[in-house]
């Protein structure tokens, strides 16, 4: 459902973005001309699809969850694949100067729920009841039946912030018009992510047909778990950014192609919180006599490890753009991956690498001459 609702609100940030291209063409008439506006602000909306947002909590006694033909719990636990969000920069470039100083701020995120609850089907049961002079049949409905149940809830938040200073070189080297710019600075990086789970299983309940003979008996389990994870980090980067024209002029409106790559090294700290517990119970009964065996705990944990990393990340994108002298929409691609970002283990640490990778859309407006 929350995947559904994403992708509803993606296209009606498209819709928008096409009516914001429709509106700047009727009115670029009125733009002043220039070159390089002094002042450059842009904002934009991304749909990502996400990667490397840790492991599942497994409780012992998923494999018999998984042979009595439900799913496993890791189903209903599996991370939202997508994220949506916004951002915007501001650039300043100097009259006369081919420095450029800009910063910019990237925000996503995403949550879901999931649920699944499976059991055999229920129902009278043939069964037999033997003693020495005869042989009884009959019908019997027993309550209890096998099933599994997990509920679980993931969330994710990211925030990017870079703040650069940059120099245009190669100046019409692809074409006309054409931008290539170098730019160096700072990024600060943050990424949350939040996992919930609850799971009540009777795997392996059994009903005799001969209920004199053989018991009855089942194990029944119930298990809570939560983990949170994240990274803070901030190190040097770098990027380029080039553009080139395709067809048409700045007066008119120029179609462009827009790429650009950045990398960067965020030296921070990254933490990994969390509880699991799981408990258990066997009973056995027959026609004779009733009792049940609780279990001791099968397993728990508390996972609280903190440790110092360094973060290579490497981006890039590639965009069509719509521009004129002082205004642009540009439609696009872009990801960015943070290699060994998040501590992906439950008991123990696992390093994960976390991705953000979709298309973006992008409207732009240049101030002063």
């Amino acid at each position: 459902m929350s995947k559904t609702m994403n992708a509803g609100r993606y296209r009606r940030q498209l819709l928008a973005t096409v009516s914001s291209m429709a509106l700047l063409g009727s009115i670029h008439g009125a733009m002043a001309e220039a070159d390089h506006p002094q002042v450059w602000i842009e904002l934009n909306w991304q749909y990502d699809r996400l990667s490397g947002m840790g492991d599942p909590y497994l409780p012992p006694f998923t494999d018999k969850v998984v042979q009595a033909g439900f799913h496993s719990p890791a189903f209903a636990e599996k991370a939202v694949p997508f994220a949506y969000g916004g951002g915007g920069s501001l650039s300043f470039h100097p009259e006369s100067s081919d420095w450029i100083f800009s910063a910019s701020v990237r925000y996503g995120r995403s949550h879901g729920r999931k649920g699944i609850h499976e059991q055999t089907p229920g129902g009278p049961r043939h069964v037999e009841i033997i003693t020495p002079s005869a042989v009884h049949t009959g019908y019997l409905t027993p309550v209890p039946v096998r099933f599994s149940e997990t509920k679980a809830s993931n969330g994710e938040t990211h925030a990017i912030l870079d703040f650069q200073a940059g120099k245009e070189v190669g100046l019409g080297m692809f074409g006309h018009g054409g931008d290539s710019i170098f730019k160096f600075g700072l990024r600060f990086a943050q990424f949350d992510t939040k996992r919930s789970t609850g799971i009540h299983a009777d795997p392996d309940f059994y009903f005799p047909s001969k209920i004199l003979k053989y018991d009855q008996f089942h194990h029944t389990y119930t298990v809570t778990s939560h983990i949170d994870r994240g990274l803070r980090g901030l190190g040097p980067s770098i990027s380029w950014n080039a553009s080139a024209p395709l067809a048409g002029d700045l007066d008119a409106g120029e179609v462009a192609l827009d790429w650009g790559v950045n990398a960067a090294a965020l030296f921070g700290r990254q933490r990994t919180r969390g509880h699991h517990q799981t408990t258990g119970a066997y009973y056995k009964t027959n026609i004779l006599q009733k009792y049940h065996l609780n279990m001791p705990i099968a397993r728990s944990g508390n996972p609280d490890r903190s440790r110092s990393v360094v973060v290579p990340n490497l981006g890039g994108f590639a965009a069509l753009s719509l521009r004129y002298s002082n205004a642009k929409i540009s439609l696009g691609y872009r990801g960015d991956f943070f290699f060994g970002a998040l501590d992906g283990g439950i008991d123990m640490r696992k390093s994960t690498a976390l991705g953000f990778n979709g298309p973006f859309a992008s409207i732009g407006v240049g101030v002063g001459d």
